[in-house]
Order: structure tokens, then sequence, then C-alpha cells
């Protein structure tokens, strides 16, 4: 089990997600706005971080780079949005994410992409060489 933080202004996108982490059986929580990132992060403490990139207040690699440098620099970064993969993997890059996930993926590659992140960040704990970290979710 890992506590996710989805970062993302669709409610819509938040509910369907936090129902799908929660089917599992993951923690997840939703922040809507730069706001409510600052708000959680102190006490919820995420292992992996589900960032889409088109924010209101600030985009995505805003809001990485903030959670990658003061916020939670340990929690594994998954890129997660609908533009186009090329921006995907700029931003991805950018941010030393752990992995990229289209809007709309299969709950199989969701469940994936997590189980990557978590084994890459024990990895990483432990020293040893992480698996390759760039993949499409379908």
């Amino acid at each position: 089990m890992a506590r996710v933080l989805i970062v993302d202004d669709s409610p819509t996108v938040c509910l369907a997600l936090r129902a799908r982490l929660s089917r599992i059986g993951h923690e997840a929580r939703a922040a809507r706005s730069l706001g409510e990132v600052r708000g959680l992060i102190a006490h919820f403490k995420p292992q992996i971080v589900l960032l889409d990139l088109e924010m209101p207040q600030a985009d995505g690699v805003q809001i990485g780079t903030r959670l990658r440098g003061e916020w939670a620099p340990d929690a594994a970064i998954l890129v997660h949005s609908g533009r186009p993969p090329s921006e995907l993997a700029q931003a991805a890059q950018k941010l030393d994410a752990s992995g990229i996930l289209r809007k709309g993926c299969s709950p199989l590659a969701l469940s994936a992409m997590i189980e990557r992140a978590l084994s890459m960040r024990r990895a990483s704990n432990l020293g040893s060489t992480p698996p390759d970290p760039l993949a499409l979710g379908s």
C-alpha cells in the first residue's frame, strides 16, 4: 500500500482516481490547487504524486519543481496528463519523474506504474539500480 497524492484540478478525475486507487489498496488524497497541495503535503507525506500538467494557478512542472525541491523530495512523481506524449516526456525529464501516465489509462496501467514507482523508490533507498523510469501507460 502506498500514500498517493493526486494533483488535478478536475473533480471528476480526482474522484475517479481516488476510487480506483482505493480499490487496489492505496491510500489516496486529492489536491485541486496549489494551495491544497501545500496544505496536504505536510501531514499526508505522499510516497507517490500523480501530477497533472495543466493546473489553473501554476502549471504541473512548477508544482512538481516545488514538490521535488522542498515539499516532498522523496516522493515519486508520475506525470499524469492528456497532453501529447512528447510534452509528457519533456515534463517528466524536467521533474526527474518516475513515469508517465496518459489520462484515461487502464486500471492495469495505473496499478503497474504505481508498483513500478514504489519499486524504484525502494531501489534508490537501498542504493541499487532502479528499472527504466519512463513508460507510457495505456
